[in-house]
């Protein structure tokens, strides 16, 4: 970055394949070397999606995700598929966020969340956000058959939805706990656990729940797949993907977008994106 314009390949060589562990002790080495930010260094060098992306990549995860969230809910209007993405995906990462969102923006996540959403969806978000998450992949077998039956009751075993509940054990265990209710619940409804969240609630709500019952790297490819597919491209959503994952998640989160839509899912990025912020997130997973 020295003198007269940019090395965006060695920039793009640097940073690209690196993990997040590794960018931060690049992060931490170059204001010890240079007495600069390296952020503010490349913030210079740089515009575009091709700088947002540098940027997240040499950012704290939790502050990457304060300020999606914030991204999210700025302006007129709210993007609702990227705030379910970042709480109902990231949870375990919830903790660590609060506190540098009022840091970040002096002002306080839960109220952030109330204002932008309402009902049950609010309900679904603000209980994330405020709950102690659970291990990564525990599973308590005492009560997955419970669970799947209080979930049947809440629902489709009897007229109207007890939302209540469903909220209480959507929110209150991990995402491999829900997909052993869901397995669970297949022994007191064929049609499955999804489909009667589908039948049974509507809009953001739904939407929360079923994100809630989806694998991690499923829902991002899904996610990438939103970001791409139509006129325009949601760029904000593939910065935190390319952002937040590093390459063995992103070989996941590809290999499920093959399985969901039989396309390659860099090629379908590539028809979106160009330049210097391709080659980024084409070195991201090499």
């Amino acid at each position: 970055m020295r003198g007269a314009g940019t090395n965006d390949t060695e920039v793009i060589r640097v940073l690209g394949p690196r993990s997040y562990q590794e960018r931060m002790a690049i992060v931490d080495a170059y204001r010890a070397r240079f007495a600069r930010s390296l952020k503010d260094d490349l913030h210079s060098e740089t515009s575009g999606n091709y700088r947002r992306l540098l940027e997240a990549l040499v950012t704290p995860r939790p502050n990457v995700i304060a300020q999606a969230i914030y991204d999210a809910c700025a302006g007129i209007g709210t993007d609702d598929y990227q705030l379910i993405t970042l709480i109902t995906q990231f949870d375990l990462d919830l903790p660590a966020v609060i506190p540098v969102y009022k840091t970040m923006f002096r002002k306080d996540l839960v109220a952030t969340v109330k204002s932008e959403t309402s009902g049950h969806y609010e309900d679904v978000l603000v209980n994330l956000i405020l709950r102690r998450p659970p291990p990564l992949g525990y599973v308590n077998a005492a009560t997955v058959p419970l669970d799947a039956k209080a979930f049947y009751q809440a629902g489709e075993g009897r007229r109207g939805t007890n939302d209540k509940e469903y909220i209480r054990i959507m929110t209150t265990n991990s995402q491999a706990h829900l997909l052993a209710v869901a397995e669970a619940y297949r022994s007191l409804s064929p049609k499955g656990m999804r489909a009667a969240i589908e039948s049974e609630t509507s809009g953001n709500y739904r939407q929360s729940l079923l994100s809630l019952l989806t694998p991690h790297h499923r829902w991002m490819a899904q996610a990438v797949h939103h970001a791409i597919e139509g006129a325009g491209t949601e760029d904000a959503i593939l910065v935190f993907v390319f952002a937040l994952h590093d390459k063995p998640d992103l070989q996941l989160i590809a290999r499920e977008y093959r399985t969901l839509y039989q396309k390659d899912m860099m090629t379908d990025v590539k028809k979106d994106i160009s330049g210097n912020y391709e080659r980024l997130c084409f070195a991201r997973l090499q």
